[in-house]
């Protein structure tokens, strides 16, 4: 049988490639890639015949390949770096499968772009790590979005690939605000440029350094764990080191050099947390019975009563301003920072989140549980962006624009029930006109904002809610929708009762994220990050006797 080459070529020239990978394209005569990946090739190997294709045209390519391999050629299919991580072992097969070609196919490892920047930077990568793509051409961001929160939460080292591009300005930028929520802004992280080519380049910078950077595809983004640390050479070089927990220095040194920091006023450590809501009561609870020391910060006298005492709990419900949080949270002995508000308390978000990033305290948001499943089901239940291949009832949008874009991709009628305000941004919707429902309270504003929309009388139901599960799936048969859009408003706003009516008509629903809730993580996650603290407070206490100390790093922060 016939034979077909995957072939890893390393992140860059000649020198990066193995071997084994080195000797098949030697013996090839036609190599199939991307034409970037060819034109380096034909350097060192100028008497093959090349088939080039362009981005997004990797599947007539591998086509190509295994047509030719089938037909006795011996045809190689290259690949930047790693044959399989993000190269296109992957497809080749599952064509091959499809297809039904009879050619036997083999994968040849190459050095992958994350290890040649980790080598470049020093010792970065030198335990687990993670590697993530920013591209969300084939993988929605909302789910790039969830596995950065959970590698970020495992404090792994973290690979970012693909970072930035014309049309992703932003996503390096949206990806450093969701690891700021588990990693110091201080982390030590590097951007390595175009390795093993031409230009070879790495620069080291904080992590709030680089939220603030351009990024392209020739670059390659490692941030550091909680222990990732700048180390300087007796010749004056500075490399990035993730240390693997060996002991250095002489034995003597050995219990000085491990044991943690000194700890004034032992037992005092404790956590923070914002919110007179019921998540933020219900992780005081939880923190308490972990015997995790909160001190809890409530708006309200009412949100103080509403909170059952504790020992280990402190509660004050008079409003802080940016200066008192900032001046709070300059106690060294607070642990983390937890913003259990309200939804929609976007100023005392944002206050809390500026302080934390000016004390270098760690800032976790919490996000609301609107499904009885919690947050983490929720973000699950989602389809595809073409609409057509279902997998689930939910899209989520992070804003009113994302929603409305969504719309742009898929055919069908839609009931919106997001308000007027923002009613215009649907109008750019191709046939909205024919395809777009709006419900608006009836009220002379709303009326003025849907006019000034162009949204017409035959587009418009003006009703005042709230609305039970039949009038909403009743208006929805009545304008044929097939979408629902709405915000996410919990049980005051009726959320559920339109939830359930989608279900009943079999409609799907584009739901509207308040603004600071793009990115955030789960009760769930937050009552494990506590459950961390609280074993790291164990720990400190039981070796209080023979040493005083408090945990400098907490895994999952």
């Amino acid at each position: 049988m016939n034979k077909l080459y995957i072939v890893g070529i390393g992140p860059g020239g000649p020198e990066y490639m193995t071997r084994k990978a080195y000797r098949i394209l030697q013996e090839a005569d036609l190599i199939v890639g991307y034409t970037l990946y060819n034109d380096l090739l034909r350097r060192e190997f100028p008497d093959k015949t090349y088939y080039s294709t362009a981005m997004t045209g990797e599947r007539e390519r591998c086509l190509y390949a295994l047509r030719a391999a089938e037909a006795g050629r011996k045809a190689v299919v290259v690949c930047s770096g790693d044959s399989g991580v993000y190269g296109m072992a992957s497809l080749v097969l599952e064509l091959a499968e499809e297809r039904g070609f009879e050619v036997e196919i083999e994968a040849v490892p190459g050095v992958t772009a994350a290890l040649g920047a980790g080598a470049l930077a020093g010792a970065a990568v030198s335990g687990d790590f993670a590697a993530v793509s920013l591209s969300d051409l084939l993988t929605p961001w909302n789910v790039i979005e969830k596995r950065l929160r959970t590698a970020a939460s495992g404090d792994f080292v973290i690979a970012l690939y693909n970072p930035g591009s014309r049309k992703r300005l932003d996503h390096l930028k949206r990806a450093c605000e969701v690891i700021g929520q588990f990693r110091a802004w201080d982390t030590v992280c590097a951007v390595a440029e175009r390795i093993g080519r031409e230009g070879e380049n790495v620069r080291f910078l904080s992590l709030e350094q680089l939220s603030s950077e351009e990024a392209d595809m020739f670059m390659t983004i490692l941030i550091g764990n909680s222990s990732t640390r700048m180390v300087r050479l007796s010749g004056g070089a500075e490399k990035m080191v993730t240390p693997r927990g060996y002991r250095i220095g002489e034995p003597a040194d050995l219990w000085k050099r491990e044991s943690l920091p000194e700890r004034k006023n032992a037992g005092r450590e404790r956590i923070v947390i914002f919110g007179g809501t019921t998540e933020g009561r219900q992780l005081t609870e939880f923190a308490c019975e972990k015997g995790v020391p909160v001190f809890l910060c409530v708006a309200t006298a009412y949100g103080e009563r509403m909170v059952k005492p504790h020992p280990l709990l402190e509660v004050n419900s008079a409003g802080l301003g940016q200066k008192e949080i900032e001046e709070l949270l300059t106690d060294s002995r607070i642990l983390a920072v937890l913003d259990a508000t309200h939804p929609y308390a976007a100023e005392i978000t944002e206050k809390t989140a500026a302080a934390c990033r000016k004390t270098g305290r760690r800032y976790l948001r919490i996000l609301r549980n609107v499904f009885e499943g919690g947050a983490d089901q929720a973000g699950e239940r989602t389809f595809s962006e073409n609409g057509n291949q279902a997998e689930g009832e939910f899209f989520f949008a992070g804003s009113i624009r994302q929603a409305a874009d969504f719309l742009d991709r898929v055919q069908g009628r839609a009931l919106i029930t997001t308000g007027s305000k923002e009613a215009a941004e649907y109008m750019k919707v191709k046939d909205a006109e024919e395809r777009l429902t709006f419900r608006v309270l009836p009220s002379r504003e709303a009326l003025a904002a849907c006019e000034a929309a162009g949204i017409s009388g035959k587009n418009l139901i003006c009703m005042q809610g709230p609305f039970s599960a039949e009038m909403n799936a009743c208006m929805m048969r009545e304008c044929g929708a097939s979408y629902l859009v709405t915000k996410i408003s919990g049980k005051n706003g009726g959320f559920e009762e339109k939830i359930e009516a989608a279900r009943r008509v079999g409609a799907r629903v584009i739901a509207v994220l308040p603004p600071e809730s793009r990115s955030g993580i789960s009760m769930r996650d937050a009552e494990d990050v506590i459950c961390r603290i609280a074993e790291e407070l164990n720990r400190a206490k039981k070796s209080a006797g023979r040493n005083s100390g408090r945990p400098k790093h907490f895994p999952g922060l």
